[in-house]
């Protein structure tokens, strides 16, 4: 469902965008709070758990791979592990290839405790997609894809000073 063609604009069609473009910041803005509200009642901050759920995707990372991830520098990721590691969310143990490095692993018994946060967010999500075609939902994890590389490309502008509208202020 590839569409690399660009529709001429019309009045209709900016009406829709601009419409469509609220409605992504309104999301995302909605999906931070959630995640914000998440960490806060499991007592954790926002940062560590995003860090968790990288570490679920990962299985395991070292905390240089992990600051990579999350965007952090590794003096605020080595804060970010003391802390999960002191709540039991993870281990720490040196890489036996390089004892300079540290591999973090997620204790999964303690990362279970999240699992109640999101049990209906599942549900209600997996309710939502059931109404959808096979092609519908191709075309939102193309889309998905997509924004996912769009969001990608501007942080590493930002990260690589491209673009950064309040320097020099």
């Amino acid at each position: 469902m590839t569409r690399s063609r660009k529709v001429p604009p019309s009045a209709k069609r900016m009406e829709i965008l601009g419409v469509l473009m609220a409605s992504g910041r309104n999301l995302s803005r909605r999906s931070l709070l959630f995640r914000h509200v998440v960490a806060g009642t499991a007592g954790v901050h926002v940062t560590d758990a995003e860090c968790i759920d990288f570490l679920l995707e990962a299985g395991s990372a070292t905390a240089g791979q992990l600051a990579n991830m999350a965007g952090l520098t590794t003096g605020a990721m080595t804060a970010a592990i003391d802390r999960l590691e002191k709540a039991g969310f993870v281990r720490r143990q040196r890489d036996p290839a390089d004892r300079r490095k540290v591999i973090v692993t997620p204790v999964m018994e303690e990362i279970r405790r999240f699992v109640p946060f999101y049990e209906s967010m599942v549900r209600e999500v997996s309710s939502l997609y059931e109404r959808y075609t096979y092609a519908e939902l191709r075309f939102l994890l193309e889309h998905e894809r997509k924004m996912t590389a769009i969001y990608e490309g501007e942080i590493a502008k930002m990260q690589a000073g491209k673009a950064a509208p309040w320097h020099g202020r």
